[in-house]
């Protein structure tokens, strides 16, 4: 069996030309490989508020049919705040085979014949299903309340829900063991280690569940969206990571997996390959020329940033006094591999740096001297010596010395 995985397209319309050439590579390959099944986890919209008739929503509704004219397709509604309730509208999105939108935990039954899901049920009259299907939208606090099922309230504490879901996994796990045919878990949803880019790994944010928890699902694969970093959890858990660039500083590949289920095997075999989408490079170059920071040249003759065909923000903090001296042109050749370079000059006054070591400094003597740097003055070494005085001796003496 074959499932195409993506995840966290984040529609809007700032980025609809580059959205749309990602989401064509994904019906190209699509179209090439021919899924079984199009599983996309959750985040559709960037926005839950997005009009249905915007630009964005016109090329989800149109690019989503021609990806259900190719297979069926399980649409996962993810954050609140990005797809909201708007995803729904996907379900009357007409094509050869079926949307379904899953906007609570559910297990659905994919039709050998004519590709439709059906929810499971005990006693399904369905002989051999093509798949098994369970679908965990982004786990709230408030779907306990309507979904939690006799009598559960919702959840007071991330670690609880988390508890509940892996609860719910293992009911999952045990409809699973009961038919013959793949398992695939598909959700939207932070798993405990996995990683936020290629050195930051997740610990302890939102509601996180355990590959333990997961495990306890028995799903052939795990198909999940939320978290932007494409990855391969051991055994069988993935994250297809989004399909475009949406922010700076994103320098990992995006994309999509295709996954083959082994049904020959026993257990069932499973492999699995990423397609890199056609994603721009946002790269964020940033130095402080006022605190020993290396010039854009220096920074790009040591060969350290691949800014081939990129998108450059530049941002250089430099002394206001300095500024007119920046070589521009010659900043801009330093940078001409880029596509684009938006280049930001924060310009210093170095008066706001001294009044800021003035709050810092102690004594009286020190104060009058970097006041005086301020108004370029020179101070008399009386004037410091009685400062020196008002600090040392109390009001009489000083009275007595200075009469003297």
């Amino acid at each position: 069996m074959k499932i195409l995985h993506f995840s966290d397209v984040h529609c809007r319309d700032k980025d609809i030309d580059e959205i749309g050439d990602c989401l064509g590579e994904i019906i190209q390959v699509a179209k090439d490989e021919q899924p079984d099944l199009i599983a996309m986890a959750g985040d559709t919209f960037d926005s839950r508020m997005i009009r249905l008739d915007s630009p964005s929503a016109r090329l989800i509704f149109q690019d989503y049919s021609e990806l259900a004219d190719i297979a069926p397709m399980i649409v996962i509604t993810g954050t609140p705040s990005h797809d909201g309730l708007t995803v729904q509208v996907m379900e009357h999105v007409t094509g050869r085979f079926p949307i379904h939108v899953s906007d609570f935990p559910e297990q659905l039954i994919l039709l050998t014949a004519g590709g439709g899901f059906l929810p499971l049920k005990k006693g399904s009259t369905e002989p051999q299903p093509k798949a098994l299907i369970s679908c965990t939208p982004t786990p709230t606090k408030q779907y306990w309340e309507k979904y939690g099922g006799e009598g559960k309230s919702a959840k007071e504490t991330d670690a609880e829900v988390a508890q509940a879901m892996g609860a719910m996994l293992a009911n999952f796990g045990a409809t699973a063991a009961d038919l013959d045919c793949p398992h695939i878990l598909v959700g939207h949803f932070q798993v405990g280690g996995a990683f936020l880019s290629e050195t930051q790994q997740l610990i302890g944010q939102d509601i996180e569940l355990s590959r333990d928890q997961i495990g306890l699902a028995n799903a052939d694969i795990v198909c999940l969206g939320h978290i932007h970093y494409p990855q391969e959890l051991k055994p069988n858990i993935f994250y297809s990571g989004s399909i475009y660039t949406k922010d700076f500083g994103e320098l990992h590949p995006h994309g999509f997996y295709i996954h083959h289920v082994n049904e020959a095997t026993t257990p069932r075999t499973l492999i699995s390959q990423f397609h890199e989408t056609p994603a721009r490079k946002l790269i964020k170059l940033k130095t402080d020329l006022t605190n020993g920071g290396r010039s854009v040249e220096a920074m790009m003759a040591d060969g350290e940033y691949d800014i081939e065909g990129a998108f450059v923000r530049l941002e250089i903090k430099v002394w206001q006094d300095e500024a007119d001296a920046l070589d521009l042109q010659a900043i801009r050749e330093a940078l001409s591999r880029a596509a684009d370079v938006d280049l930001r000059i924060q310009r210093v006054p170095r008066e706001t740096v001294r009044a800021a070591k003035l709050l810092e400094l102690q004594r009286l003597r020190d104060k009058i001297r970097e006041m005086a740097l301020l108004r370029k003055e020179q101070v008399p070494e009386t004037i410091l010596a009685k400062a020196d005085m008002l600090e040392s001796m109390e009001a009489d003496e000083v009275y007595e010395a200075v009469g003297r």
